[in-house]
């Protein structure tokens, strides 16, 4: 009967499970997942290393382009092959390596698209900018919005403050006040001084009033002058944004048929709104020289125009 007890214990201990026995490792199992490709947003596979230019790339690579992209073919010595590259997607199905880039972080300063951060990089009838650039205008500016494929849009662009790079050249916001005025003083005076010296016997007559004559006299003949042009030479208000920022107003200016002897509301919306705006450049008769950018926003200490004040009273 003892052997019988002991036989049972035996059988019951093997059959009963040991707290030293553990389950079998997930790890020890080979892994089903396997890493997300790195595609192209048309859903080709890009090919690395490739080379282009001279360079091997073993990620999606800027170069020439703003926005990463990568080889879908290569020839034989591993040279991307003409027109077969696209623009690498980073999604829940692709994972792409992307090489690191440095670009100036700029926030706009005038122009259509005023207080906005520049995009970089753009790229504007077919070349890549990774700093501002002056072409097609005459202040260096950047792009604000580009199409997926890194394509400045037209008319998101703002002009640069000279602290970025490209932009060295722009004039700054930080001259117009006090002393904007009196260099404009200065250079009134100047002229005036200039026109007397070229004149015999010459006698100038209230040349700062806006809207005085001006005559000069000479020992044969005597020449009466407008005071319109007078004035265009006086105007002490200097725009402070703008395509034409740091350049003097032009005092009177016509525009659209309107006749203007101060700043004019800006009713053409945007950021401007609420702001008024002045003429830096006319023609002969006056007119204000359109689509060169010879506009730009007045500052506040800047006179307005006679009728738009008379709307307020």
């Amino acid at each position: 009967m003892k052997m019988f007890f002991f036989l049972l214990a035996c059988l019951l201990a093997a059959a009963s499970p040991s707290p030293l026995q553990f389950s079998p490792s997930p790890s020890s199992k080979p892994s089903g997942r396997v890493p997300n490709p790195c595609n192209t947003n048309a859903g080709t596979q890009c090919v690395f290393p490739f080379t282009y230019l001279g360079m091997e790339y073993y990620q999606c690579t800027y170069a020439s382009s703003p926005t990463p992209w990568c080889a879908t073919m290569v020839d034989s010595n591993g040279t991307v092959v003409t027109n077969n590259w696209g623009d690498c997607s980073n999604t829940a199905i692709s994972s792409c390596p992307v090489e690191s880039i440095t670009v100036p972080s700029c926030v706009t300063e005038g122009g259509p698209e005023d207080g906005v951060p520049c995009v970089f990089p753009f790229r504007h009838l077919g070349v890549t900018y990774t700093s501002c650039t002056t072409t097609g205008r005459d202040m260096a500016w950047c792009s604000t919005n580009t199409t997926s494929a890194g394509e400045h849009v037209e008319n998101y662009y703002g002009y640069c403050p000279s602290t970025c790079p490209g932009a060295e050249n722009n004039p700054t916001t930080t001259t117009v006040g006090t002393s904007t005025t009196a260099a404009s003083i200065t250079t009134a005076a100047s002229t005036t001084t200039a026109a007397s010296t070229t004149t015999a016997a010459s006698t100038t007559t209230a040349a700062s009033t806006a809207t005085a004559t001006s005559t000069t006299t000479t020992s044969s003949s005597s020449t009466t002058t407008t005071g319109a042009s007078a004035s265009r030479l006086n105007s002490s208000c200097r725009v402070v944004s703008g395509p034409a920022m740091g350049k003097e107003c032009v005092f009177p200016f016509t525009f659209q048929g309107v006749s203007y002897t101060g700043c004019a509301e800006w009713v053409f919306g945007g950021h401007n709104t609420g702001s008024r705006w002045c003429s830096t450049r006319t023609g002969h008769s006056g007119e204000h020289v359109d689509g060169q950018g010879e506009y730009g926003i007045c500052a506040t200490t800047c006179k307005s125009n006679i009728s738009d004040v008379s709307n307020l009273l």
